[in-house]
């Protein structure tokens, strides 16, 4: 049956008698949210008993308004109490807000948020929560309850319903509103007890009350009524505590002992080492026989400042566990470091702890990034007992991010100097230590550290880390080579160590093997050598196999009779995998400098490379100046110099320049991946070569060496190119006259420690020091080296030549990185060393 339509005579009454209804709620100030609430007819009675009892902007407040709604005698009671209230002051007038738009916002309406309207409302949200009738109390007990400062609305309830009726003492009444105002969740109805708990003068003032519900806490003293001689015994030595239920709980299990020994300890200390030693005692989860320790430590010691002792948590565990220190002042322990010495005290670690007392100095100084402040670190894999003065010492300068604990063994102990050998290492490093299986920690130590100072884990995959680890076990890595690969000549331990791991392999080859670039070569084809039964026969299929040789020799467009003629030749670039290499760095070169660039290497693979870097004039076209005789016949010269065991020698050949971006370091100069790489090229200008510094054998340092000038200025001249030999190219020189430098660029320097680093710098001026001597010329260095100190230099500013160049961009690491065409032929100034 369709439902029934109202009829537009009902439907027009209906909307007559809501629209009357919303403007007699405006003219009463109550909000129209009410007429989802309450029907219009309620509504329309509420609105009248208001005009009837009260001024128009009394009904303030949603519970007041509420109230007035729904209980008929509420705005006649209103009407009585308004008068009684103290006047509210006026609400600050609202500012209007500019807006971004430089356009004033409508004002905000003001809203009270305190006074005693606002108190009222509270009030009569507390009774309608309660379920109390507001017109049921004594008006004046109301205004009175009102004017108490601290309460809210639930507060002044309860002290309307269980303390306004009753005849209080002054004493009495302030204890049981301030207790209303701290206590948390207090209750309206309460029992006779619970009035009495309230009006106790400890209650207000300790965290029980404060920080637990008054119901729950109250159950708690009922059951142990002997805890209350507790409570009033720290508030009547004006003791601040912070003991909670937790706390207070645990008292319940021997109340009378707990009180007999805080009444003895609080009858000897300040309130002030009280209150510390019962924050620390809390801390400690106040058991009773640390507070019996404290009673008797305190006692015997009575000239001890306790206040100080106690200014600490070590401070407290260091006077309850009796541990005696004679130079450390545990009130001087910073934070940092108070875990690792309560750590020491709890688990009896004496002899940590002598050594602390006794390097009190280097203990304090350890700042809060030591490695050794890690918790896991010293409570699962190191034994602190063990540590040495020295230890303690170097623990200041290791930092915790240096030595990644999640790499380390779980459950697995450490000595000190197991930790210091895997600082700074990565993973594999740990990973190849905790593969050796050796009984013995010094024979583990001493192999594992000739892996880690040769780098030679550098091309092991992940999966061969523990083989390689089972054949160090039965020897180290240089008595394999000693044994094995003694007939190889360069072989590194990183070169061994990569034989190792592929022996089976490689095995049938390795007589045939004359040099480490014999290995390399095999190292770099495992998968082709099974089809060869000498290293001449691979050799000489090297060409077919090597995949990126075919396209090298494709792009350069090589004859059959260019490939017969330098076969040898060919061969050697490819053992040192030069068309790797090559064909790499040609990707980042445009059309003009690769084809440059395969001049060089033309020129790399018919033997004559010196002649096209040192071509006749190219020397003095670069420096557009005429060049001394003697510096033209001596710069090509390289020479080397050996100080205090660590060489340094002058480069110029094809891979010593091709790999300077990455030994010992990757850098910006990188042929693979360098962001300057296409600057490579210029390294092969004949004022330019690379020096090397080694030790024992291992490049540990890098620097350009440039023939250039300084302080005279010249103008441009021709621009210049590589020769093409088989063309028979010839540059003709210009002739200029200035002023020559030898120019040693900054170092770059990896792998070794601070003392060998200076080593390695020193050895670099040397050489250059030599060779300016040799051609008679200035030499100037890099401000970059006087980190390293070197004699006989004077910081001054200069202004040095960049040359021209046959391979277009160059860079130069001392003069603002890169530098374009448009820069060659001018000077670049900045603060450099001179020779004085």
């Amino acid at each position: 049956m369709a439902a029934k339509c109202a009829r537009p005579a009902d439907l027009g009454k209906r909307i007559h008698e809501r629209a009357a209804a919303i403007l007699e709620m405006n003219r009463r100030h109550l909000a129209l949210d009410w007429l989802k609430e309450y029907a219009l007819p309620q509504l329309r009675e509420a609105c009248g008993r208001i005009a009837q009892e009260l001024p128009g902007d009394a009904a303030k407040g949603l519970h007041v308004q509420r109230e007035l709604i729904r209980n008929p005698a509420f705005a006649r009671y209103l009407a009585r109490l308004l008068p009684l209230l103290p006047e509210e002051e006026p609400p600050e007038p609202a500012q209007p807000v500019l807006r971004r738009d430089n356009r004033y916002a409508p004002k905000a309406v003001p809203t009270y948020r305190t006074g005693p309207m606002f108190w009222l409302d509270d009030f009569i949200k507390a009774c309608q929560d309660n379920e109390k009738d507001p017109t049921g109390y004594n008006l004046q007990d109301v205004v009175a309850v009102l004017g108490i400062e601290g309460l809210d609305g639930s507060g002044r309830l309860c002290y309307l319903e269980n303390f306004a009726p009753m005849a209080l003492a002054h004493e009495q009444q302030g204890n049981a509103i301030n207790s209303l105002r701290q206590c948390a969740d207090v209750p309206v109805a309460l029992t006779h007890e619970q009035r009495a708990q309230l009006m106790e003068p400890y209650t207000p003032a300790c965290t029980l009350f404060r920080h637990t519900d008054f119901s729950q806490a109250y159950t708690l003293l009922e059951r142990c009524p002997g805890l209350r001689k507790i409570l009033r015994l720290l508030h009547g030595r004006e003791i601040e505590e912070c003991l909670g239920m937790a706390e207070y709980t645990r008292f319940a299990g021997a109340p009378e002992e707990y009180l007999r020994l805080l009444t003895g300890l609080t009858d000897t200390l300040s309130p002030v080492a009280a209150a510390r030693f019962l924050n620390h005692w809390q801390r400690d989860g106040c058991p009773l026989d640390a507070l019996g320790q404290m009673v008797r430590r305190v006692a015997r010691h009575t000239d001890m400042d306790r206040e100080e002792a106690l200014h600490t948590y070590s401070g407290y565990v260091n006077l309850v566990s009796g541990v005696k220190f004679r130079n450390l002042n545990l009130a001087a322990v910073p934070p940092h470091l108070e875990d690792v010495l309560l750590y020491a005290m709890a688990n009896g670690k004496g002899h940590f702890i002598r050594l602390a007392d006794g390097n009190a100095e280097a203990f304090l100084a350890l700042p809060g990034y030591s490695f050794l402040l890690q918790k896991e670190l010293y409570r699962e894999h190191l034994n602190l007992n063990e540590l040495t003065r020295k230890d303690l010492k170097d623990c200041a300068w290791m930092r915790r991010g240096k030595l990644d604990i999640q790499h380390l063994m779980p459950c697995r102990r450490y000595t000190f100097p197991e930790l210091r050998a895997l600082y700074g290492l990565q993973k594999p490093y740990m990973d190849f230590y905790h593969a050796l299986k050796s009984d013995s920690q010094d024979y583990r130590l001493r192999v594992f550290k000739e892996v880690c100072k040769r780098d030679a884990l550098g091309g092991i995959a992940n999966d061969s880390i523990g083989p390689l680890a089972n054949l160090v076990d039965e020897k180290p890595l240089s008595l394999w080579k000693q044994e094995l690969f003694s007939h190889i000549d360069g072989l590194t331990l990183a070169d061994t160590a990569r034989l190792l791991v592929h022996l089976e392999s490689v095995r049938h080859l390795l007589s045939g093997m004359e040099t480490r670039s014999d290995a390399l070569l095999a190292l770099r084809s495992l998968e082709a050598l099974g089809q060869f039964q000498t290293m001449d026969e691979f050799k000489a299929h090297l060409a077919e196999i090597d995949a990126d040789w075919r396209d090298l020799a494709q792009a350069m467009g090589l004859t059959d009779d260019f490939l017969a003629r330098y076969r040898e030749g060919i061969v050697q670039f490819l053992c040192r995998n030069g068309a790797a290499i090559a064909s790499t760095y040609m990707s980042c070169l445009d059309g003009a400098h690769r084809e440059a660039y395969l001049r060089v290497v033309k020129a790399e693979l018919m033997g004559r490379l010196r002649e096209v870097k040192y071509h006749d004039g190219d020397l003095r076209r670069e420096l557009d100046m005429d060049i001394p005789s003697r510096v033209m016949s001596r710069w090509p010269e390289n020479l080397a110099v050996t100080l205090d065991g660590t060489e340094a020698r002058e480069h110029d050949g094809f891979f010593e320049t091709m790999l300077l971006g990455q030994q010992p370091q990757r850098t910006c100069l990188s042929y693979s991946v360098g962001t300057y790489r296409k600057c490579l090229l210029s390294a092969f200008d004949s004022n330019k070569k690379v020096l090397y510094a080694r030790q024992d054998g291992r490049i540990v340092g890098r620097a350009f060496l440039r023939l250039t000038k300084c302080r005279k200025t010249a103008t441009k001249g021709n621009g210049l190119s590589f020769v093409d030999l088989e063309a028979g190219e010839i540059n003709q020189p210009e002739q200029t006259g200035e002023q020559i430098t030898i120019f040693l660029e900054r170092p770059y320097i990896s792998g070794v420690g601070p003392e060998a680093r200076v080593q390695a710098a020193r050895v670099l001026i040397e050489l250059a020091r030599r060779k300016s001597e040799e051609l008679g010329v200035l030499l100037v260095l890099s401000q970059d080296y006087a980190d390293y100190q070197p004699g006989g230099f004077t910081q001054t500013r200069l202004h040095i030549f960049i040359s021209k160049s046959k391979g277009g961009a160059q860079y130069l690491d001392s003069l603002d990185g890169e530098a374009t065409v448009s820069k060659e032929g001018s000077y670049q100034a900045n603060r450099f060393l001179m020779q004085s």
